[in-house]
C-alpha cells in the first residue's frame, strides 16, 4: 500500500506520525505527546513505541533494540512532512528484505520536494501551537536534494502536556559516472513533552482537573496533585548520517550500498503507580514509583544489495535479488526510582551496557509466468548476537558482581508469494511468510541462546480495478501468530512475556479519483487479537482468559476504520492567476478496545479538517484536529497503584490518559 501526496492533503500533517494515519488498519496515538515515541496498533499489534513494526526513513532503520523503555522503540519526530514524498506500507511478512521487528509488517518513508523552490510555514493557533518550517528545494536538482528545518511547540491544553521540538534534514543527490548515483543524507532531531500521567477510574473527580466540571469524563487535564506525577517528562534526540549508492552494470543489473551512523538519546520520567514500592511510610519519606529511565544508543550498519535484470528462461521470465543487513548497537541505560520532588534517585534498578549486532543475508526470486501468474519467493537468515553487563547487583547467584550475560542465535525465515491475474482488472493474491524479534538483551538467561519470538503470517486476497485504475478495492484475510509476545507492565515498567498469540482478521481498502479534482481513501480492519492456551501442563491459564472462560483479548482496536477525502479545484483569478481552493476531511472509528480485566473501553470516533487556498506563491490554510473536540481515552491500562496515604494496599483498577482536545490551527506559507 502506498501513501502519496494526494492523499496526504486530507488533514493536518504535522508531524512523521501524523502521515501514517491514513494507512489502512493502522492506528496511532500520542499518549507521551508530540515530543516522544508514538503508539502504533496495526493489524491487532499493540506495537507500543514500534516494537513489531520495521520503520525505515531515507532507507535508515529506525527501531531501537533493547531500549530501556521499549523494546524496538521509534521516534518519528525527525521526519519532517513536507518533505515525505509517499509512504510504503507492507503489511505483514512476506518479502525477505523485511528484517527484524518486522511482525505487524514495514513501513519506508520515501523522502523527496517534488515542487522546487524556497517554502516557508507559519502556523499558530490553539494552545499556544506555534509551527515554523522552512524548506529549500533548489532549482533543477533532483527530488532527493533539499534541506528543511522544522521547529514547534505548544503549551498544551494543560501545561502537563507542553512540548517542544526542532528536525533538520539535508539531502543532497549527485551522478557518478553515467550509470551511477549517490544521496548523501544527514538529520537531526530533539525534543521533549512533559507528561500527564494516569489517572485510577475510581479516583477520576471534578477537584483533580484543571478546569472544574461536574461530568468526570476521561478527559486529558486530570493529573494528580503529586509531585511526581506532575513532574513526568520525555526527552528525545537522533542525529543520522549515511549515504547512498545506487548503479547499473553492463548487463542490466543493478546494485546499491547505503552505509548508515545514528545516535539516539531518551530520557524518561513518569510515575504509573503511585506509592506502592516504598513501603508503608514511602509517603512520609517520599519514596515514590518515579522512574527515571535514560538510553543512548549509537547504531552502525549497512545494507547492501544486487538484482539482476529479468531475463527468459523457458516460459518465465525470473529476476533474483542478493542481499545483506548489517547493524551494530552499542547501548548505555540505566533505569532508578527518584524521590518524588526527582533531586535524587533511592533504589537504582539497573545500569547497564548492552551490545546488540544483527548480521543478515537474503536471496529474493521474482518470477514472472507469462503475464497471468506472479511468483516470489526467498528466505533470510539473521545471525543475532547479545551481550548484557548490568553493574547493578540483581537478586540470584550474580548478586555480588551484577550480570553479565552473553549469547547467540541463527534464524531461517523463509517467505514466499503469488499473484494471479485471470484479467487485466483483475489479481488473486497469496502468502506465507516466517518472521522474528528479538526479545531483550535484559532477558539474557546464562548458558541459553538469546530469546526470541517466531512469527508465522497468513495472507490471501484479491484486488479489483478499473481500466484506468481510478478506482481499485483490495480485500485480504489475513492470520498471524507468534509464538511468545511481549505486554508491558506499569508496575515494573519493564516488558514481560505473555506466551503465545494470534491475530486473525480481513482489511478492505477502497482508493479512487473522480473528476480530477477529488481523491479518497477508505479502509476498515477487523481483528480478532488474542493470548492463546498454553500448551504445558500445571501452568496458569487464569490470566490468559477472559471473563467468559474464553482466550483473553489483546488491548488493541478490533476495529480501525479510516476515510480520507480531498477535493482541490479552481475557484477563479486575480490578476490573472489562478485561486486554487484544497479542502479535505479524515474521519477515524475505533472499535471497543478491550482491556486485561475483561472490560472494553467505548467506541472512539474522530474527524479531522483541512483547507487550503494557494494564489502564486501565497497559501493560506485552516487545519482542525479531533474537530468535534471528542472526549476520548488514548492509553488504558489495569494495574494496583496507591495515590492516597488513607489507601492502606495498592488495589488494582482501570487507568486512563486522556485522548487530545480539539486544536484548531491557522497557517501561512510562501512558496518562492
Amino acid at each position: 500500500f502506498r501513501l502519496d501526496r494526494s492523499i496526504l492533503a486530507s488533514a493536518p500533517r504535522r508531524t512523521g506520525g501524523d502521515v501514517l494515519k491514513s494507512a489502512p488498519g493502522l492506528y496511532l496515538s500520542e499518549p507521551e505527546g508530540r515530543g516522544g515515541p508514538p503508539q502504533i496498533f496495526l493489524r491487532g499489534f499493540d506495537t507500543e513505541h514500534g516494537r513489531d513494526l520495521e520503520i525505515l526513513a531515507g532507507g535508515i532503520p529506525l527501531n531501537q533494540p533493547s531500549q530501556v523503555h521499549a523494546h524496538g522503540s521509534v521516534e518519528l519526530g525527525g521526519v519532517i512532512p513536507e518533505t515525505v514524498r509517499e509512504v510504503r506500507v507492507r503489511e505483514g511478512v512476506y518479502d525477505p528484505r523485511q528484517g527484524e521487528f518486522a511482525i505487524a509488517g514495514s513501513i519506508e518513508y520515501e523522502l523527496g520536494v517534488p515542487e522546487r523552490g524556497v517554502h516557508l510555514g507559519a502556523t499558530y493557533g490553539e494552545h499556544g501551537t506555534a509551527r515554523f518550517v522552512f524548506v529549500h528545494a533548489p532549482e533543477g536538482e533532483a527530488e532527493e536534494t533539499f534541506g528543511a528545518f522544522a521547529y514547534s511547540r505548544s503549551n498544551g491544553a494543560t501545561r502537563y502536556r507542553r512540548y517542544e521540538n526542532a528536525a533538520g534534514i539535508g539531502r543532497y543527490a549527485f551522478g557518478l559516472g553515467s550509470r551511477g548515483r549517490a544521496v548523501v543524507h544527514i538529520a537531526s532531531f530533539a525534543g521533549s513533552t512533559a507528561l500527564p500521567g494516569v489517572l485510577r477510574e475510581d479516583d477520576i473527580h471534578p477537584h483533580l482537573r484543571d478546569e472544574p466540571s461536574s461530568d468526570p469524563s476521561y478527559r486529558l487535564g486530570g493529573t494528580y496533585a503529586d509531585p511526581s506525577a506532575r513532574g513526568g517528562i520525555v526527552r528525545t534526540s537522533r542525529t543520522e548520517l549515511s549515504i547512498a549508492l545506487e548503479g547499473m552494470t553492463d548487463d542490466g543489473g543493478r546494485y546499491g550500498l547505503t552505509p548508515y551512523v545514528a545516535h539516539a538519546s531518551f530520557l524518561l520520567r513518569e510515575n504509573f503507580t503511585g506509592y506502592t514500592l516504598g513501603g508503608d511510610d514511602a509517603f512520609t519519606t517520599g519514596r515514590a514509583d518515579f522512574r527515571d529511565e535514560r538510553n543512548d544508543d549509537l547504531t552502525v550498519g549497512a545494507t547492501a544489495y544486487y538484482r539482476t535484470r529479468r531475463f527468459n528462461l523457458g516460459p518465465t521470465r525470473p529476476r533474483f535479488e542478493l542481499g545483506s543487513q548489517v547493524r551494530h548497537d552499542a547501548i548505555d541505560q540505566s533505569h532508578s526510582l527518584l524521590l518524588a520532588d526527582g533531586t535524587a534517585a533511592w533504589r537504582n534498578l539497573s545500569q547497564a551496557t548492552i551490545s546488540q549486532t544483527n548480521v543478515a543475508g537474503y536471496l529474493d526470486a521474482d518470477i514472472a509466468i507469462g503475464s497471468l501468474v506472479h511468483l516470489r519467493g526467498g528466505a533470510r537468515a539473521d545471525l543475532v548476537a547479545q551481550r548484557l553487563d548490568d553493574r547493578i547487583p540483581q537478586p540470584g547467584p550474580d548478586l555480588e558482581q551484577g550480570v553479565r550475560r552473553d549469547g547467540q542465535v541463527v534464524l531461517l525465515s523463509p517467505r514466499a508469494s503469488i499473484e494471479v491475474l485471470p484479467t487485466r482488472w483483475l489479481a488473486v493474491s497469496s502468502g506465507y511468510g516466517q518472521g522474528f524479534r528479538s526479545m531483550p538483551a535484559q532477558l539474557l538467561v546464562n548458558g541459553e541462546a538469546p530469546m526470541y519470538a517466531r512469527a508465522h503470517s497468513y495472507e490471501l486476497g484479491t484486488s479489483v480495478h478499473t481500466p484506468d485504475k481510478a478506482i481499485a478495492f483490495r480485500l485480504i484475510g489475513f492470520r498471524t501468530t507468534m509464538s511468545d509476545d511481549l505486554e508491558l507492565d506499569p508496575t515494573t515498567g519493564t516488558l514481560e512475556t505473555i506466551g503465545a498469540t494470534s491475530r486473525t482478521g480481513f482489511v478492505a481498502s477502497l482508493r479512487a479519483s473522480a473528476f480530477g479534482w477529488l481523491e479518497t481513501s477508505t479502509s476498515v480492519t477487523y481483528t480478532h487479537a488474542v493470548v492463546e492456551e498454553h500448551e504445558h501442563e500445571g501452568e496458569d491459564h487464569d490470566h490468559d482468559e477472559d471473563e467468559h472462560g474464553g482466550h483473553r483479548h489483546l488491548p488493541a482496536p478490533p476495529i480501525v476504520a479510516r476515510n480520507d477525502v480531498v477535493a482541490s479545484f479552481e475557484v477563479g483569478h486575480i490578476q490573472g492567476a489562478p485561486v486554487r481552493l484544497s479542502l479535505g476531511t479524515a474521519q477515524t472509528l475505533l472499535g471497543r478496545r478491550p482491556m486485561p480485566d475483561g472490560s472494553s473501553l467505548p467506541w472512539v470516533f474522530l474527524l479531522d479538517a483541512n483547507a487550503q487556498a494557494r494564489w502564486k506563491w501565497l497559501e493560506l490554510g485552516v487545519s482542525a484536529e479531533n474537530l468535534l473536540d471528542a472526549s476520548y481515552i488514548d492509553l488504558a491500562y489495569v494495574f494496583a497503584s496507591r495515590w492516597s496515604p488513607t489507601r492502606s494496599t495498592p488495589e488494582p483498577a482501570r487507568h486512563f490518559v486522556g485522548g487530545q482536545p480539539r486544536t484548531i490551527l491557522g497557517t501561512v506559507t510562501l512558496h518562492l
